[in-house]
């Protein structure tokens, strides 16, 4: 049933503050497994693993690997691993071809097993992870989270520092206990991105979460040349009137970048193809691998369709298992965890390996699967789109402007709310639209006067998918758009 609605699932809403130059959305079922990475058997394509983990360095499963370039190698994180020794791994690779798989080096202790990551002075045990790498003047530095307990699953984040090429770190700084537990980390050329507190140079845009998948994105900024200092840091905190992006050293005056409260991991790059800002992260509702994009870090972002459904791209049943006392449709689970779910997590971006041109991309990830424990290689394709001819993709009306707010549920079945706003009398048309453009229903075409209205959209016989309402009052035309989700 994915098709166009998982195309769409929530809908680019035309009213945000700025306009986004087109609409990115996904091309059914290009969302594919590529190979698994970790263990030494792929229970789904009955094969030997590629790197052959456990054999080489003693690793059975992990999760997570988040990628990121160092000194001329793409490094990989893994966290929370299970094998031969405790804590968490770190791998690198020079492959530069996905399509059959990565292979990895993984750091060792000078045997065959794979040397555990440790920060001196913090915890590392279970959701005590590193989460996001960056190499700036020539050091590796990474993002590790730390503070678990019984109540919270995260509760602080710390940068720390290598020198050699990960074999050793050392703590530099405490990032934040409050909206930047996990993040996501890219580095700018300054003079292409205007908006950000300094203006030449390279910056560090970095995008962060807070509570543990129940937070919403903020971002902040850092000059690339004072990561060691944690006071360079400055937090996002909206617009002024002239729409430029405003800054604070406090990061409780940090802002969300959009309303979505269901964040734990996630993976932020700027894709030079689509030439959109891509945000990848798990969540639930919807449930699945969200993505989102923008123009500028600061949005405004686009609202979340799907990238990936673990029941309709094949995770659920092939990769990922079905629990025995739902239905006994896959043998992939780890042993004896027959009757436990398996689980889609930590979408995280190859922003190097991407490939495309300037209407489509092809993106690589990993994605963690919680039965079986592992790590796999993905893929999927997003297609640039421009903007239907009806929707007005100006600046959105002032509050004593005509209004058409987004409607409410969304996506509903079988009927939804829609509301909007008339400064002064005029005649009205509202009406609905399919994607052909064609007309589905008017719901208002009358004179009306001055004042706020709603009226219910009861569907009658229309089948699942996306359809358009364009409201007409005087010189004004705007468009949203309803999914209709049966």
């Amino acid at each position: 049933m994915k098709g166009i609605i998982s195309i769409l699932l929530v809908i680019f809403i035309a009213t945000t503050i700025q306009a986004q130059t087109g609409i990115v959305e996904y091309l059914p079922g290009s969302t594919e497994k590529i190979s698994q990475l970790i263990g030494d058997y792929d229970r789904h394509l009955q094969t030997q693993t590629l790197n052959q983990t456990e054999s080489r360095y003693g690793l059975i499963g992990t999760d997570l690997g988040v990628p990121f370039n160092h000194n001329g190698r793409t490094y990989l994180l893994f966290g929370d691993c299970w094998g031969a020794t405790d804590g968490d791994a770190i791998a690198y690779t020079t492959d530069t071809n996905p399509e059959d798989g990565i292979q990895l080096t993984f750091i060792t202790d000078g045997t065959d097993i794979y040397k555990p990551v440790s920060i001196p002075g913090i915890s590392q045990d279970a959701f005590e992870v590193p989460m996001e790498g960056i190499s700036v003047g020539g050091k590796m530095y990474i993002y590790h989270t730390t503070d678990n307990s019984s109540t919270v699953a995260m509760g602080r984040s710390v940068l720390a520092v290598s020198e050699d090429e990960g074999e050793t770190f050392s703590y530099l700084y405490d990032v934040s206990e409050n909206y930047f537990i996990n993040v996501s980390v890219v580095d700018v050329d300054l003079a292409e991105w205007p908006g950000f507190p300094q203006g030449t140079g390279n910056g560090l845009v970095m995008f962060g979460s807070g509570s543990y998948r129940q937070s919403d994105v903020r971002l902040a900024y850092q000059p690339a040349d004072q990561i060691e200092i944690p006071q360079s840091i400055r937090y996002f905190t909206g617009f002024d009137q002239s729409d430029n992006p405003l800054w604070s050293e406090n990061e409780d005056d940090a802002t969300p970048l959009f309303s979505q409260s269901c964040v734990g991991e996630l993976s932020v790059t700027y894709n030079a193809f689509l030439r959109k800002w891509l945000m990848l992260y798990n969540c639930d509702p919807p449930r699945g691998i969200n993505f989102r994009t923008a123009d500028f870090p600061w949005g405004p972002w686009s609202g979340p369709q799907l990238l990936f459904d673990p029941w309709e791209d094949n995770g659920y049943c092939h990769f990922m298992h079905v629990n025995w006392q739902f239905s006994e449709c896959d043998s992939v689970h780890d042993p004896g965890r027959h009757n436990e779910w398996g689980g889609e997590y930590g979408p995280y971006q190859f922003n190097e390996l991407t490939t495309g041109n300037d209407s489509i991309t092809t993106i690589y990830f990993t994605l963690s699967t919680w039965n079986p424990y592992t790590v796999v290689l993905m893929k999927s394709t997003l297609r640039l789109l421009s903007y239907p001819t009806f929707v007005n993709a100006e600046n959105p009306a002032r509050p004593s402007d005509f209004l058409l707010e987004q409607n409410f549920p969304n996506p509903f079945n079988p009927s939804t709310t829609i509301k909007y706003k008339l400064p002064k009398s005029n005649h009205v048309s509202l009406r609905i639209y399919n994607l052909e453009g064609q007309e589905i229903a008017t719901l208002v075409e009358k004179y009306q006067t001055k004042g706020e209205y709603q009226i219910e959209w009861v569907t009658e016989g229309l089948p699942s998918g996306m359809y358009y309402c364009r409201l007409q009052a005087d010189t004004f035309s705007r468009s949203i758009k309803l999914l209709l989700q049966k």
